[in-house]
C-alpha cells in the first residue's frame, strides 16, 4: 500500500504438494517499465482469509528514498 492507503499490487498462494500454502514474493519496486514507484512511505500487507474471513494479518513498513 503506498501513503494513500492504496494496494499497488496482490498475489495470491500457491499449494505445496505437501498440501501447505505459500507465497514467496519479491517486491517490486516499478509500477511499470522503467517507471519506479515515488519515494515515501510503504506499507506490505499480508492476510490470512479462510472461508472469507480474515484470520490473521501481518504489516511491514517500507521506505523508499
Amino acid at each position: 500500500m503506498n501513503s494513500a492507503g492504496q494496494t499497488l499490487f496482490k498475489t495470491a498462494p500457491i499449494a505445496t504438494s505437501a498440501g501447505e500454502l505459500v507465497r514467496y514474493v519479491q517486491v517490486p519496486l516499478y509500477s511499470e517499465a522503467n517507471k519506479p514507484y515515488p519515494a515515501g512511505a510503504y506499507k506490505l500487507v499480508s492476510r490470512v482469509v479462510v472461508g472469507g474471513a480474515e484470520t490473521a494479518t501481518s504489516t511491514l513498513a517500507v521506505e523508499i528514498q
